[in-house]
């Protein structure tokens, strides 16, 4: 909103609505303001810049660049501190008040149970359950407040592009990073090959690694944004492609196939984003649980992946899977927005 102010509306269970220290808990069946004490629009840290939800807890970045989260914390989730922080106000995430570049965020990545930021020094920082690396901090423990990925990964100080940060999303249990080289790093769950280091086989990667094959090198092996799901991570490439990699369940790949899972990017099939014109190229990408869309620059939207409950626009409400990228009908002249996920992420299925 141009007011600065959030509006939430759904389930409200565990305060994920946001509506304050007395948020009832109800459904919202309508748009209702996230709570105003917190976030009004009348000063640079009460105005919030980008919003993130995810499962059962949001977060905005605000104007000044401090960090506010609210929702369920049962296991660091809001990197409010120790304990049970379960809360529908929206609440400053430790060492994150905007007084600082050090203590300044600029993007943030919600998984299931953990969030990760990239703090405006050029640094990445995450919280939360630990389990399978998910925090990149070299170990499996929680952690409940904000804290430093090593700067061997990432640090805007460098001269070297490969440790600038420029983008980041969070999957279920991983999360990767998008760096001014065009490369991208993920670590966390590796199952299914999710995180693009050529292994479909379950392990976990501690720490950041290179994804294969995205090199910077051409703009077909250039990344400029991505985007991660439930067992699987897609990237936009500089030449207007995208590329996926993990899981091919429901089509959520969009190279054509259903089973399987695949441990390299591989590029959608068919010629929606073939890249070989300027209306066949994607200038906008996010993903849900189990599929993804495209703005393209001809500003028609496409979609791939699982069709259930009509998530993919295309007049089908039931149960299927569509395994490559497919146009919506009648949508024209899509407003490239900042990315807002698709839908919550859950357990792996």
């Amino acid at each position: 909103m141009e007011t600065g102010k959030v509006l939430c509306w759904g389930q409200g269970t565990s305060g994920r609505l946001g509506r304050g220290a007395d948020d009832p808990g109800t459904n919202a069946p309508l748009p209702e303001f996230v709570d105003e004490t917190k976030i009004n629009g009348l000063t640079p840290g009460t105005t919030a810049a980008a919003i993130y939800h995810e499962n059962a807890r949001g977060c905005a970045i605000m104007k000044n660049n401090s960090l506010l989260c609210w929702g369920q914390d049962n296991s660091g989730n809001l990197g409010t501190g120790p304990g049970d922080q379960t809360t529908g106000s929206p609440t400053q995430v430790s060492g994150f008040d905007g007084s600082a570049d050090d203590k300044s965020v600029v993007a943030v990545g919600i998984g299931f149970q953990h969030s990760c930021a990239i703090v405006k020094n050029g640094r990445v920082a995450c919280w939360g359950v630990g389990t399978n690396g998910r925090l990149g901090l070299g170990d499996q423990n929680l952690r409940e407040v904000p804290t430093l990925i090593s700067a061997d990964f990432f640090d805007g100080s460098s001269n070297q592009a490969d440790k600038k940060p420029v983008a980041i999303s969070s999957g279920n249990s991983h999360t990767c990073v998008l760096v001014e080289s065009g490369k991208v790093l993920c670590w966390g769950n590796g199952a299914n090959g999710r995180l693009g280091d050529n292994n479909t086989a379950a392990h976990n990667q501690l720490t950041p690694a290179f994804v294969t094959n995205i090199d910077g090198a051409t703009p077909a092996t250039t990344a400029i944004s991505l985007s991660t799901g439930n067992n699987f991570s897609c990237a936009l490439m500089a030449n207007g492609t995208v590329k996926c990699w993990g899981a091919r369940q429901n089509g959520r790949l969009g190279d054509g196939q259903t089973s399987g899972s695949v441990g390299v990017p591989v590029q959608t099939a068919g010629n929606i984003l073939d890249g070989n014109s300027d209306e066949r190229k994607a200038i906008n990408l996010t993903s849900g649980n189990q599929h993804s869309c495209v703005v393209r620059a001809d500003k028609q939207v496409a979609c791939w992946g699982s069709g259930v409950n009509g998530k993919l626009g295309d007049a089908n409400v039931m149960a299927h899977n569509v395994a490559q990228p497919t146009l919506i009908p009648n949508f024209v002249n899509a407003a490239v927005a900042q990315k807002v996920r698709l839908n919550p992420k859950t357990a792996d299925e």
